[in-house]
């Protein structure tokens, strides 16, 4: 009976392992997310994703093969069309006059073409199968290459999983993700720049297409096992509290000399005649934009409110119009003190 090989390009076991990984996916998120704070259970749900993708990648190998109409009649791929059909009908017990699936019937006219059998062995049956639209070699490439797309970016996700922080290999994931779009590059590339001839012993005409897929699916086996086992990064020492307090100390110290700088940078401006005339402009320049600040009574209202008062207290005045002094004005009024007892004076 004709069997779901060249029919259908998925497989019940294939399937099974998708839905076993889904689950194991989420129970491990929930695992991971309930312990993340401890950080005891990563590597141990780590190891349980990275059990069901090798599971499901060994069962897709050896249960869910690309489907391949000649090797499943055990035919070369330069037999006509016609024998093709007789030998499906005769496989499914089927009377000569029978109809095939219209995928089949499809796929039967097309290799009515040498070129689309030459298609046929590089891109494999299911892009000439499945691709009503492909018509010319540039077709055939873009659905392959789109096809092709999802595995490894599903594969570039397992590696992020893999490398997330706290499994220790953060360090492997940017080389995991740049081996795996090495390894596409390097496919697509071969591919499409793949020369053979079907004219020439059929014998030693090799399905290029199922070749490079068992390769694919080896190296989607290897790499996230390569990237789990590889060393662990070692983990960072925690920062020492006495580099803190060095760090800090210098800081203060260049600080200090520029505080120090001060005043020998005050006493060369004023002899400087350039430096002392433009130095004196700047101070009237600042002088007369203050006073236009603190003689607006809405700057003084909005100031008192944010805590940022300057108001002068009122001399002479009755304890009902007596003025507090403005907290900004008593913080500058304390810092001169300090610095002028600290022996910071201007020259």
């Amino acid at each position: 009976m004709m069997g779901p090989q060249f029919m259908d390009p998925t497989g019940i076991p294939s399937n099974a392992f998708v839905a076993a990984i889904c689950i194991l996916v989420a129970a491990a998120h929930f695992q991971y997310k309930r312990y993340r704070r401890t950080g005891e259970l990563c590597q141990p749900i780590l190891t349980i994703i990275l059990t069901a993708y090798c599971l499901h990648i060994i069962s897709v190998i050896l249960f869910d093969w690309p489907p391949n109409i000649f090797t499943y009649l055990k035919l070369p791929p330069t037999v006509p069309a016609e024998l093709l059909r007789e030998t499906l009908l005769r496989r499914a017990a089927l009377p000569p006059d029978a109809t095939l699936p219209d995928s089949l019937e499809l796929l039967l006219s097309r290799l009515s073409s040498v070129d689309i059998r030459s298609y046929y062995v590089r891109f494999g049956q299911a892009t000439i199968q499945h691709c009503a639209w492909c018509e010319s070699y540039k077709d055939y490439v873009i659905y392959m290459l789109s096809s092709t797309f999802p595995a490894y970016l599903a594969q570039v996700i397992l590696l992020f999983i893999l490398t997330i922080t706290g499994s220790g290999h953060e360090r492997w994931r940017k080389l995991a993700s740049c081996a795996v779009i090495g390894i596409a590059a390097l496919e697509s590339f071969f591919v499409v720049n793949l020369e053979f001839s079907l004219l020439e012993d059929v014998s030693k005409v090799i399905m290029w297409h199922d070749f490079v897929w068992l390769v694919r699916q080896l190296l989607f086996l290897i790499v996230p096992l390569v990237t789990h086992f590889a060393p662990q990064s070692s983990p960072s020492p925690s920062p020492s509290p006495m580099l803190s307090i060095y760090a800090t100390r210098d800081l203060l110290d260049k600080d200090l000399k520029r505080f120090l700088s001060l005043r020998y940078m005050r006493g060369a401006i004023m002899r400087d005649p350039t430096l002392r005339g433009a130095a004196i402009e700047w101070w009237e320049q600042q002088r007369v934009e203050g006073e236009w600040a603190r003689e607006d009574q809405h700057v003084r209202h909005v100031a008192e409110q944010l805590g940022k008062g300057f108001s002068v207290p009122r001399e002479g005045a009755g304890s009902d119009e007596a003025v507090v002094e403005g907290r900004q004005r008593t913080i500058a009024r304390t810092a001169v003190t300090q610095m002028m007892s600290d022996g910071l004076a201007p020259s």
